[in-house]
């Protein structure tokens, strides 16, 4: 079984779901306090959901096959996880 990260717009959705649910639950809503369970639930369960279909999963084996060969690793690579350099400095002055 393969998992993968769910798209982004996958993810605000079930973020703005399950923020709605805890909502209800706390403040006296009409109609989002009676579904406050439900919507906590049915954002949960499109996360786990997007984990395993494939449309609703981020395209990086896609790009990464996609580009030619040759700058299939370097540029996949930075593409899909967005790597920086970060410079090291000392954690103490003295």
């Amino acid at each position: 079984m393969k998992l993968s990260a769910p798209k982004n717009l996958t993810w605000i959705i079930a973020v703005v779901l399950g923020l709605l649910g805890l909502l209800g639950n706390f403040v006296a809503l009409p109609v989002i306090s009676g579904l406050s369970f439900w919507l906590l639930f049915l954002g949960f369960a499109v996360l786990a959901v997007a984990t395993f279909v494939e449309g609703l999963q981020n395209a990086g084996p896609k790009l990464a096959a996609s580009l030619p060969p040759h700058q299939a690793p370097a540029q996949a690579g930075a593409l899909l996880f967005n790597q920086t350099t970060i410079a090291a400095r000392p954690c103490c002055a003295s």
